[in-house]
């Protein structure tokens, strides 16, 4: 192969012109995409065809194969934008679930949750509901358990302090009321 003086010379000797898409004939990456050594580092190839012929990337820009075809240089193929756009659009499982709308029982996502997971509110409330219904007893048996224990009479103490210093009688004071009607032999209301 013959010396070339220059890096562009030693670049557009590695690509075939033929056709539409402009085809890497050089090294390539394991996904396709070509390698070529420039200015000091290794760097895939469109990226290289998009600065020789356009100019420079800008900071936080990915370039975008318009073609879809990773071993294609054609500058005009190659496009710059945000990473998450390179992805959204690919056909790529995760661009194919940002593109739905919906559950996949028809309910428009109305919110996203902490991590950033689109949620269906009329689905968790079912989900809720059916988990509540299919756990009543073993929910209720926890709860009475819990209040058996220290922590749940102290919280049960500060529950009815609260209630009482906002004007409200606690669970307590409704229970003493209760025993001494009863052993008065009057009725409670």
């Amino acid at each position: 192969m013959p010396s070339h003086s220059t890096p562009e010379e030693r670049f557009w000797s590695k690509v075939d012109k033929s056709g539409d898409c402009w085809v890497w004939r050089g090294g390539t990456t394991s996904g396709g995409y070509g390698r070529f050594s420039f200015q000091g580092k290794t760097q895939r190839a469109h990226r290289v065809a998009y600065q020789l012929v356009i100019g420079p990337i800008p900071a936080g820009g990915t370039i975008h194969h318009r073609c879809e075809n990773p071993p294609c240089v054609n500058p005009w193929h190659l496009k710059v934008v945000t990473p998450l756009v390179n992805v959204l659009m690919n056909r790529s499982f995760r661009a194919e679930n940002a593109a739905k709308l919906c559950c996949p029982k028809g309910h428009p996502y109305s919110r996203k949750d902490a991590r950033g997971s689109r949620i269906c509110d009329i689905c968790r409330q079912e989900q809720s509901r059916c988990y509540k219904d299919s756990h009543k007893e073993v929910l209720r048996e926890r709860a009475r358990a819990y209040r058996q224990t220290e922590r749940g009479r102290a919280n049960r103490r500060e529950h009815d302090a609260r209630r009482l210093a906002d004007g409200r009688r606690g669970a307590t004071y409704q229970r003493e009321y209760r025993r001494k009607r009863t052993a008065q032999g009057r009725p409670c209301r």
